[in-house]
Formats: structure tokens, sequence, C-alpha cells
């Protein structure tokens, strides 16, 4: 039996006694989520959290020695599954239902891009690293379509998304697509992989625009809620 596939069968969540769940909370978060269903697993959750400026524009001039004031920032938080021998996802969230506004799964793909760019030039900066294919992947969790419901969308690949259905078995969903990215990349990423995860670790905070300041989920919230449906 593989490791993808004894997290198929589900987990047993009474260990974490009934404090922590709370039947009436409608929504819960990824990092809460991710928290309780990845205990016991080869997987872990953390962020990276990244500023944003953002741009105004002002008609106001500048008088003569007068600096201009920073543009202020939006803090962001760049989710991560990560498994020593098995690999490294980023996690992107769609909200909504097909056809609603909020329905935009490709823009999170191209977030999600982008990011990858961002974490893999700060990890190539250390000639360790340089020349090597990472065999980072991606993820998108689609909170509210079920698989059955979800149509076909362009340049996203069907086995890279985990549906609301899907998401109470998230654990073995996130190991299969692990293992999807690292096949299609043709890497090992057991032979490198606890490496790289510490590499992503130490990635420290640094000016606007770059990554840094990794949590963990006891970093973010006390205790995680979950509504019963998911447990």
């Amino acid at each position: 039996m593989s490791s993808s596939d004894s997290l198929c069968g589900g987990t047993d969540d009474s260990s974490w006694g009934d404090e922590i769940w709370h039947d009436d909370c409608g929504r819960f978060t990824l990092a809460q989520l991710l928290w309780v269903k990845l205990r016991d697993t080869d997987m872990s959750y953390g962020q990276l959290r990244y500023p944003v400026e953002i741009r105004r524009e002002s008609h106001r001039p500048t008088r003569p020695g007068q600096s201009r004031r920073p543009n202020p920032a939006w803090i962001h938080e760049l989710e991560l599954v990560m498994a020593p021998r098995r690999g490294i996802l980023l996690i992107g969230e769609v909200y909504g239902r097909p056809n609603d506004a909020l329905w935009n799964p490709k823009r999170v793909l191209d977030e999600l891009r982008q990011l990858r760019s961002l974490m893999l030039e700060r990890i190539l900066q250390d000639p360790a690293w340089r020349g090597r294919e990472l065999g980072v992947g991606y993820a998108i969790v689609v909170r509210d379509t079920e698989r059955s419901d979800l149509p076909a969308i362009a340049a996203i690949d069907p086995l890279s998304l985990i549906t609301r259905d899907e998401l109470p078995h998230v654990a073995c969903r996130l190991s299969d697509i692990m293992d999807y990215h690292a096949a299609s990349a043709g890497i090992d990423f057991a032979s490198f992989g606890a490496a790289l995860i510490d590499a992503v670790r130490d990635i420290g905070a640094d000016s606007y625009g770059q990554l840094g300041d990794f949590l963990v989920p006891e970093d973010i919230y006390d205790a995680p809620e979950l509504p019963t449906w998911l447990r």
C-alpha cells in the first residue's frame, strides 16, 4: 500500500477533542482545514508572507525638499503544503460557483505561477540549487463546487483541482497531486526534498516584494475550527 492509499481511507478526528469543533462554524480558512487534516501524515502546512504595495495616483505636486511618503502595503500569504519525500505545492482557493462573479480559477492559477517564480527566485540565489528542477507544483481548492459540477477550465489541469466534496479527504488528494507533479517533472523529490523544505522555511523577511516570515499553523490560530461535514 502506498502512502497515498493510506491517506485515502480518511482519518479519525476524535482525538482532537470536542472543544475544537463548532457546528455553527459555516466558514473555515485553508490553514484551519489543513492543520487538522494533515496531522499524522508526512505533509505539513505553512505560509510565507509578502507585502504588495498599493499603487495610488497623486495629483498633488511635491514641494522642493519634500519626499514622497511610500504607499502602504497589504500583507498577503503564500500558502504551501510540503512533504520531504513527496513535493511542495502552492495552494490557492476559488470561491463561488461557475458563472458567479467570484469564479475565476484562471486568475488564481496566474497568481500561483507568479508566486512560484518569486519563491524559486529566492531559493535559486543559493548556488547549491541553481540549474535544478525543484518540482514545485500547485493545487487549487474549489471551495463551493463539487467535482460533478465542475466545468472544463482552459489551462488548468483538473487533476490539480480539489473540489468541495473532496475536502474531507483533502490529505489524500494533496498526496496524489504531489505524486502527479513529481512524475510530470521526472524528478526524485525524496533525494533533496528535506533540504529544499528547510530552504523554504529559512527564507527571511526582506524588502518590498520579497517573501519572508515563514509561519506554521500554530503561529496563526490558537485552535482550528471546522464544520461538522469536514470531520
